[in-house]
């Protein structure tokens, strides 16, 4: 490869699909809107602090549109490695039918149809007959709607991995069935990626023996050029084998090429080597070295978005020039300001 670029049934029940389980609620990460900060008399910035807390709710607005936007990925990738499970194939015909095609439309098959936003609005349906009844249809509670789904979804790829070995896969690939080869490699690549910075990465099937890592939709976190200012291609295709009893990227593609490169090494060291730009001996041994870092990752809770992670994320959507900044004598309270044109405002800037 180049520098740079044994299964028995399990007797477990199988997931209830007739009712999805509640799972962690994302509104626990939501800020609070209501929370009124104390503030003195003494002012640094004129009528500036006066209507502080509309910049709260901004930041906390943001924060909201940033966890729905996470949400809709990771329902979507999930759904992209499971297509063509038949449990899941039929969930999504009886429960959730405006969700048929969408990893399809967004790059499952290899071609881009829709952004992910894109294909959020074209689902604008799902969402609302999800949380009919509901007296809020914001941001949050779309997180909350995906979140459910991915977590029912998670459930079941657990059951899929149970009592699966080198020699079930190695049976899926040489049949090569939709049904089998997809949900069950793609999946069990997933759980090898867990507690990585790859973890949530697209994977799906796109013919028999093929699949796809990475994507360029929003959200990848994928690099997108290397050290020296090269392009890498967010997408690879590669052929999957079972290897001395271990599942690895036997071949991969290089962009837009047709021949394939031998590779085989596990898809984590793989893609420290393509994105990276690791040697494979440099890359096998760092994953080596971090599996216990991996493995107390994927065991722990991921942390709520801090308060300047939410100030990052709001400051990022503001016109060139503006700033979003402190008040020096209040703590926690934040206005809008242009160094280059000596203004400070309380209102959002428009562009």
């Amino acid at each position: 490869m180049p520098s740079r670029r044994r299964r028995d049934r399990s007797k477990t029940p199988e997931v209830n699909w007739a009712t999805l389980p509640g799972g962690p609620d994302l509104a626990a990460a939501e800020p609070e809107e209501s929370r009124k900060r104390p503030r003195s008399e003494e002012k640094t910035v004129p009528d500036v602090a006066e209507s502080a807390s509309e910049v709260d709710k901004e930041i906390a607005l943001e924060a909201a549109r940033h966890l729905e936007k996470v949400a809709w990925r990771t329902l979507v990738v999930k759904l992209a490695a499971l297509r063509g499970d038949p449990k899941v194939e039929e969930l999504l015909k009886e429960k959730h039918p405006e969700l048929l095609g969408v990893p399809e439309k967004c790059g499952a098959l290899g071609k881009k149809q829709f952004t992910l936003t894109e294909a959020k609005d074209a689902a604008k349906a799902w969402f609302a007959r999800g949380l009919k009844g509901s007296s809020r249809h914001g941001p949050m509670e779309k997180a909350n709607l995906c979140q459910r789904l991915t977590d029912s979804l998670k459930e079941h790829s657990a059951f899929l991995l149970r009592g699966t070995g080198p020699a079930l896969l190695a049976q899926v690939l040489k049949e090569g069935r939709l049904e089998s080869e997809g949900p069950l490699v793609a999946t069990a690549f997933t759980k090898e990626l867990e507690g990585s910075r790859y973890e949530g990465l697209w994977i799906s099937r796109d013919g028999k023996g093929s699949f796809i890592l990475g994507d360029d939709q929003e959200g990848s976190g994928l690099p997108a050029c290397d050290d020296i200012g090269a392009t890498i291609a967010p997408r690879i295709r590669v052929l999957p084998q079972i290897v001395n009893d271990q599942l690895v990227v036997d071949k991969f593609f290089q962009d837009g090429e047709d021949v394939a490169v031998p590779a085989r090494v596990a898809v984590g060291p793989f893609l420290s080597v393509y994105f990276e730009g690791l040697s494979l001996k440099q890359a096998v041994a760092k994953w080596k070295e971090n599996a216990g870092q991996r493995a107390a990752n994927a065991a722990g809770k991921k942390p709520a978005m801090s308060e300047q992670d939410k100030i990052k994320a709001l400051a990022k959507t503001l016109p060139p020039g503006w700033e979003l900044r402190e008040s020096r004598s209040k703590k926690g309270v934040y206005y809008y300001a242009n160094p280059s044109k000596g203004l400070s405002q309380n209102e959002r800037p428009k562009a």
